[in-house]
């Protein structure tokens, strides 16, 4: 059965997603690489391994945090939290790691690798599909999710690799993925994996805004529905 889709505008375009009856409030990105039917295939494939990656900054403040899957085909899509600017709020918002549909798909962890400033991927375990991931997520009640004071971006990705982390192959000699992120979420990436260091405090006593600060989210669900 076909998401349904919308109009909305993502990176201030216009733009259209695709949303599932079995998690409402995720959106799928439409694009020439995904499409809604592309979509309905996607939602269903095997993950081989994911990919937690900040994109650079050039300022020292936060790093922009995505979480990548790498399908059993090579594709490569990432989830992030996403402001709609509407009464939907904060959502999750899945996209391909490209838009271009004639992009090989041995090709995708090439753009990864040089979109990013700093990550860490790990193998994930044996039939795991993107659909068992987004279910896991929406359990959590972390399909949707409130800022506080524009703040908790990087604390919902520490808090997705919590729910999923038993879908997660770990090394016997690094620490759990969910930590090592941790520690990575609190320094500022800049091009070339230049790192700011974190800090507790600033020089003003006010908290370092690398620190991690926790938003809200809904943590009750009964049969995929809030209570």
């Amino acid at each position: 059965m076909l998401p349904t889709v919308y109009g909305v505008e993502i990176d201030g375009a216009k733009a259209s997603v695709a949303q599932f009856q079995f998690a409402t409030k995720a959106y799928f990105a439409v694009t020439a690489a995904t499409t809604p039917e592309a979509w309905t295939d996607i939602i269903d494939q095997k993950v081989g391994s994911i990919w937690v990656f900040a994109l650079p900054t050039l300022d020292g403040n936060p790093n922009s945090w995505k979480i990548g899957f790498k399908l059993d085909d090579d594709r490569i899509i990432t989830i992030e939290l996403y402001d709609t600017k509407t009464s939907s709020g904060v959502v999750l918002l899945a996209r391909p790691i490209t838009d271009d549909p004639s992009m090989s798909p041995d090709a995708h962890m090439a753009v990864l690798t040089k979109i990013r400033a700093t990550g860490v991927g790990r193998r994930m375990k044996d039939n795991v599909s993107v659909r068992d991931i987004v279910l896991k997520i929406q359990e959590a009640g972390l399909l949707k999710y409130e800022l506080l004071n524009g703040r908790g971006h990087r604390f919902w990705v520490f808090a997705v690799l919590g729910k999923i982390q038993d879908f997660v192959v770990e090394l016997l000699r690094a620490p759990r993925l969910q930590s090592y992120v941790d520690e990575l979420m609190q320094s500022s990436w800049m091009p070339g994996g230049r790192k700011n260091r974190s800090k507790t405090a600033n020089a003003d006593g006010t908290i370092s805004p690398l620190i991690l600060v926790p938003g809200k989210w809904v943590r009750k669900w009964v049969n995929g529905e809030e209570v």
